[in-house]
């Protein structure tokens, strides 16, 4: 996750990553306008031919082999965000708490053996018990940490 100051710098990321081969998922924006989402593989798009854009569902690669070959997601937001608060306060929450450090550590550890045919059902597989401790982290995060940038 990548943290900027401001909204109109979001745009300001994709030619610099889409020149290093990372694919941006402009489809995304839609559901989500305060994220940039992109995804790099152990191979160049080229030659995973795959489009360097995802403007659509029918661009979306769907082979299991594609995902396999993934080697980092990047999302992007800017640090005023509830967004930026959220996954930093999940991030402290479980450096905190090692039970359920351990407990998130085994169900991803569960979930990656697992053939998944996209990213959205390995998250939604994560999904409840990442709700369920979020709800929890704010919390903490609120009466125990300063909102970081």
């Amino acid at each position: 996750m990548v943290g900027l100051d401001l909204k109109y710098d979001l745009d300001k990321t994709l030619e610099p990553l889409m020149k290093e081969s990372y694919i941006y998922f402009e489809i995304y924006n839609e559901s989500m306008p305060y994220r940039r989402f992109f995804v790099k593989h152990k191979g160049s798009p080229i030659e995973l031919s795959i489009p360097k854009l995802i403007r659509t569902l029918e661009e979306i690669p769907s082979s299991t082999i594609e995902h396999s070959q993934r080697l980092a997601h990047i999302h992007i937001l800017t640090i005023d965000s509830e967004h930026w608060t959220r996954h930093i306060a999940f991030r402290d929450y479980i450096r905190a708490f090692p039970e359920v450090k351990k407990g998130y550590q085994q169900l991803k550890e569960n979930l990656s053996k697992q053939e998944w045919i996209d990213g959205n059902e390995y998250n939604m597989a994560k999904n409840n018990f990442i709700k369920f401790e979020e709800k929890k982290a704010l919390d903490w995060y609120e009466n125990n940490c300063q909102i970081q940038k």
